[in-house]
């Protein structure tokens, strides 16, 4: 039993200092993410310290209740975050009747590789495109497509990481395409957006072969992808897209340089350099081009925007600016605030935080991607 004591004390004094240190290392602050997204285990964990605590070391019941009241305070805020979706829903308009929060999280998937990519040369993108279908969904109606983006500071990641995410949406019953993009900082941009937009038309010229409605397209991305997916939303009119959303996506690249985070464990400054190819001061028109915030004019889909409000990367004051200039425009706008969440919260994909921005993904995308709301194909 005291050894027994003993582990979890550490263990707790360990989540504690995550919690409340910012780690302004990129090879460590995925740690005081996972720490932030493990809350649930971790009051468990702490009553446990508790009850043994009192048989041995009493003094230790401080940090076990210290440690506590930390890991139940984001169980407190989550009234407050379906009151505040419950009311944005309502403003905007939408019935979000299918919401319901995963207790199981499926593992399904099929790939398909070696897709021809138009307009790319040779061996300058991996073509791989991901392909995702619920066996139950054989013999359906065409069902909406979801076209997943992923991040990785526009320098890595690859189309097959978001299996997880793209198979559970598969149950849901979408058809999910996860695509890839040139990375930099060996191609800047406009290559990536180039690669995202080819990607989209080929899905949006093949998605009847495989069981997908084209003109029910969603575009979903998260981190680096997020800035991909609102631009090419926004910006890429031939192809109807009918909702995006965005999980702790950059929406300002300019701003984002300008004024980087206090802590900004990844270097922003740098990763923007690499991908745009310069700074603002010398390429100020692509970093405006390049912004989601610079697009924000005339009939735009629905958006749905994640963010947690610790993140230490992407500032969460670019989410609300955003979600602000799209209502302004008359676009209907969601914003999902996570108040314990850290940047790549939904890497632990059984954590709270990835949970309720699954339910409130696809209970977004249901509303806003019914057959009878259809939007006229555009050349």
């Amino acid at each position: 039993m005291k050894k027994i004591t003993i582990v979890l004390l550490l263990i707790s004094l360990a989540d504690l200092v995550l919690w409340l240190v910012q780690i302004p290392s990129e090879t460590l602050w995925p740690a005081g993410m996972i720490a932030r997204e493990l809350w649930p285990w971790f009051i468990v964990l702490n009553l446990l310290g508790l009850f043994l605590a009192y048989f041995r070391f009493r003094w230790a019941m401080v940090i076990f209740t210290a440690a506590l009241a930390m890991s139940v305070w984001p169980l407190t805020t989550i009234p407050g975050i379906e009151r505040n979706m419950a009311m944005q829903w309502d403003q905007q308009g939408f019935s979000p009747d299918n919401l319901k929060v995963p207790a199981v999280l499926p593992f399904y998937w099929q790939t398909l590789t070696d897709l021809e990519m138009p307009d790319v040369p040779p061996n300058q993108l991996r073509s791989d495109i991901y392909f995702y279908k619920s066996p139950r969904s054989v013999g359906q109606e065409p069902l909406p497509v979801i076209i997943d983006i992923h991040g990785g500071s526009w320098q890595r990641g690859a189309a097959s990481e978001d299996h997880r995410f793209a198979s559970y949406m598969a149950e849901q019953g979408y058809a999910v395409f996860t695509i890839d993009y040139r990375k930099a900082p060996t191609f800047h941009y406009p290559a990536q957006t180039q690669d995202v937009r080819d990607a989209m038309e080929w899905v949006f010229r093949n998605a009847p072969f495989y069981g997908a409605d084209p003109s029910r397209i969603a575009l979903v991305g998260r981190s680096a992808g997020g800035q991909l997916a609102l631009l090419a939303a926004y910006t890429i009119k031939r192809i109807p897209v009918r909702a995006v959303v965005s999980l702790y996506g950059p929406t300002d690249l300019t701003e984002a340089y300008e004024d980087p985070p206090e802590v900004d464990p990844i270097n922003i400054r740098a990763k923007l350099r690499a991908y745009m190819g310069n700074d603002p001061g010398e390429l100020p028109d692509a970093y405006r081009d390049a912004s989601p915030t610079s697009h924000i004019e005339g009939d735009l889909p629905p958006t749905l925007l994640i963010q947690g409000d610790h993140d230490d990367i992407v500032q969460p004051r670019f989410a609300r600016e955003l979600q602000s200039a799209l209502q302004k425009n008359g676009t209907k706008a969601l914003l999902l605030k996570l108040p314990w969440s850290e940047h790549g919260f939904d890497f632990v994909h059984f954590g709270p935080g990835n949970r309720l921005a699954l339910a409130y993904i696809d209970a977004f995308l249901k509303d806003v991607m019914t057959p009878w709301k259809s939007r006229p194909l555009t050349e």
